[in-house]
Order: structure tokens, then C-alpha cells, then sequence
């Protein structure tokens, strides 16, 4: 998972949302995006306790951090189905919007596991105390990953790329 840092052995999990799966009509279904961010959240840290590591020496630090990257792909697909011009003011509210709201919801996932399971090993080590962030379950959520063989499987544009 090179697109958030990693320290020596440590890995993550990548899952990628497509966006215009959560097209309604002419709006996004927030409350669906929103249950669905939950449940990737839960699935992807449910990853890392079910995994059988190839080598000894990546399992420690997997679970010391608990860390997840739910990303997106299909962003084009969204904003041409909402006919919206992937290179406007809108298309970049729009983005921001959706990208906060997939953040926010993450992060109350991860503090929702982080009470039914406890925080990752090394959240009292980590800078989530000082900055007021209360215990949270996995120390990255959230990554903008490339998703061109993920896309091309699921068939969505790629990650925010336009077409």
C-alpha cells in the first residue's frame, strides 16, 4: 500500500467504492454511501484479523496499526451521470463533499470499532491522542489508490480519473 506511508513490514488493506453505484436519480444517496463506508470499514479491518501472512515478520505490525485505505473509483462515471463537467467548480464541490463525507464516516466507523473491539495497539504512541482524536480502531482509513485492474474487473472508470 504505498499510497500512505508504511513502515518497514507493515501493510494495508485497499477497498475501493464506486461512486456512481451511489447515483439516485439526479443526487447521491448519501445514507447508502454512508452505510456502505461502514461496512468496508468493518470488512477491512476484519481483513487483517483473518489474513494468513506470507512472512512471520508482516503480522506484527499489521495488527499494531490496523491500517485501511477505502478509496474511490468511477468518479468521472458519477459526475457525467449527474451531468456534471468533470473539469468545473461544481465537479470539484461535488468531489469534496463526497470525499469529506466518506472521511467522517470511516472515522466514526473506526471509533465505533474501536469501542466494540478497542483501538489499534499503538494509538496511546501515535498522534491521534494529542490531536483530541479519541480511540480509534485502524490508524489509516482512507487512501486515493490507482484502481485501473480494479476498475477494469468492476467495470467503473478508474479511480478520479476522467474518462
Amino acid at each position: 500500500m504505498g499510497e500512505v506511508p508504511l513502515l518497514p513490514y507493515e501493510s494495508g488493506n485497499l477497498g475501493s467504492l464506486t461512486l456512481a453505484r451511489f447515483i439516485d436519480g439526479r443526487r447521491v444517496d448519501f445514507e447508502r454511501l454512508g452505510d456502505t463506508v461502514r461496512l468496508a470499514v468493518r470488512f477491512l479491518d476484519d481483513v487483517i484479523d483473518v489474513s494468513r501472512y506470507p512472512v512471520a515478520e508482516l503480522e506484527p505490525p499489521a495488527h499494531a496499526s490496523r491500517k485501511v485505505g477505502l478509496g474511490v473509483m468511477g468518479l468521472a462515471e458519477m459526475l457525467a451521470s449527474l451531468g456534471i463537467p468533470y473539469d468545473s467548480m461544481p465537479a470539484l464541490r461535488l468531489a469534496a463533499r463526497v470525499m469529506g463525507y466518506i472521511a467522517r464516516e470511516a472515522r466514526l466507523a473506526s471509533t465505533a470499532l474501536a469501542e466494540e473491539r478497542g483501538p489499534f495497539p499503538l494509538y496511546d504512541r501515535s498522534r491521534y491522542p494529542a490531536d483530541g482524536v479519541g480511540p480509534i480502531r485502524n490508524a489509516q482509513l482512507t487512501s486515493l489508490a490507482p484502481t485501473g485492474t480494479v476498475a477494469l474487473v468492476a467495470g467503473p472508470t478508474s479511480g478520479i480519473e476522467p474518462m
